[in-house]
Parts: C-alpha cells; structure tokens; sequence
C-alpha cells in the first residue's frame, strides 16, 4: 500500500492534501519524507470512521473483483465444456494469455 500511496501522490499535477489517512501498519514517517505531506492514524472520531469505511471498501471492491473474476472463469469453462460435449471430445488443455502492451500509458 505504501507504493501505491507514493505512486498515487508523486504523480505531474497531483494536488497533495493537508494530511493523509493511513492504518497503524503503514510507515508513517518513511511516507511523510517522500512526499512532505504528514501522514497520521486517527484513534477516534469523523477521521477514524473515515479510515474505517474507506477499508470496508477496499474490502467489498476487492471481494466483488474476485466475484466476477470467478463468475468470468465458470463462464469460460462452461462454455468449453458445452462445445467439447457438442463435439464429443475430451475437454482439452486451456491457454491463457495477458495483453499488457497499454498498462504503461502513452510513450
């Protein structure tokens, strides 16, 4: 989380805020140097529920991601078994590939 953080703040024209939110874990003062912003672990209060419900969600996206990640992958495999059982072969081997040519951005 910490590189995400530093990545997310370091980006051109990226407006810092007054003070970042982080859980207790986090190295506070290691993130604080690189981006000259004070980074702090509310106990109590509005700022304590807004860490709160920021990491519930984290949760419910992440939880949901691996829903449909789940829900792709029973698609994909009952649509080989569908074509195997038309064609009354034996399932067969399956070959996945990841296309990362436009992660990176514009060159």
């Amino acid at each position: 989380m910490s590189s995400f953080i530093t990545q997310f703040y370091n980006r051109k024209n990226s407006v810092l805020p007054k003070e970042i939110l982080v859980p207790e874990e986090m190295p506070k003062d290691v993130l604080s140097n690189v981006l000259g912003v004070p980074f702090r672990t509310p106990q109590r209060g509005e700022k304590r529920a807004l860490l709160d419900m920021a990491g519930k969600n984290a949760r419910l996206v992440l939880e949901e991601k691996f829903r449909l990640l789940e829900l792709d992958e029973q698609k994909t495999t009952g649509a080989m078994k569908e074509i195997t059982d038309a064609l009354g072969i034996r399932p067969g081997h399956k070959i996945e590939a990841f296309d990362h040519s436009h992660i990176q951005g514009l060159i």
